[in-house]
């Protein structure tokens, strides 16, 4: 952020897509996809690369990889986005989340500081606002929490409990029209305490 030279992350064939900064800053973890499939791959500033996890990701642009406070669990979507699946990194063992039936794919979800909670993104129908759910991870049981009016999309759940959100209020940038007013705002894991933190993030999508 202070300036210097880029440096390339990803040098491998495929689709890479998903991509987190482990709190550390020390590793970065994306998803590559090829004609081999999908896989979750791991890697550090040295540029050595691990493929981790058992389960294939989703190829899903909106949903990133979401990382605990502690960088021990790491979280990715799964079955086109129908489940969450945390990775514990240290042992390999996985733990599913999944939607209830009537509920659409995620398209974004964020780890509790200590891991054990959810906050995600669902896509109920693609002419309705995003709907944010709150759950316990592994668990099937939701909690439905209402945020500021348009699509948001959840971007971290900070130690001191405020969840960040990038919020499209037109919804705009989901249906790729041309130029969309956003900003962003937080609030408490309930959906209280609404509070705008920045405001206008002008954001154009061309489609060409």
């Amino acid at each position: 952020m202070d300036g210097g030279n880029f440096v390339r992350l990803t040098d491998e064939q495929g689709w890479k897509s998903s991509p987190s900064w482990a709190p550390d800053g020390a590793r970065f973890a994306y998803v590559l996809t090829d004609s081999a499939g999908s896989r979750l791959i791991l890697t550090d500033r040295s540029g050595q690369r691990f493929q981790v996890g058992t389960t294939p990701p989703s190829l899903i642009t909106y949903c990133r990889t979401s990382w605990s406070a502690d960088g021990r669990l790491l979280l990715f979507p799964a079955q086109r986005g129908r489940t969450l699946v945390a990775l514990n990194l240290a042992q390999g063992s996985e733990v599913v989340t999944a939607g209830a039936d009537s509920m659409g794919p995620w398209l974004g979800a964020v780890l509790s500081p200590d891991g054990r909670n959810v906050f995600a993104a669902e896509m109920h129908r693609p002419e309705d606002a995003l709907r944010l759910w709150r759950g316990t991870v592994g668990s099937a049981s939701w909690i439905r929490v209402h945020g500021p009016a348009g699509d948001n999309m959840p971007l971290l759940w900070r130690r001191d409990g405020w969840i960040y959100l990038f919020n499209d209020r037109d919804g705009t940038n989901r249906t790729f029209r041309a130029a969309s007013p956003a900003a962003i705002w937080r609030m408490h894991p309930d959906g209280s305490r609404r509070e705008l933190v920045a405001w206008p993030v002008r954001i154009r999508v061309d489609v060409g």
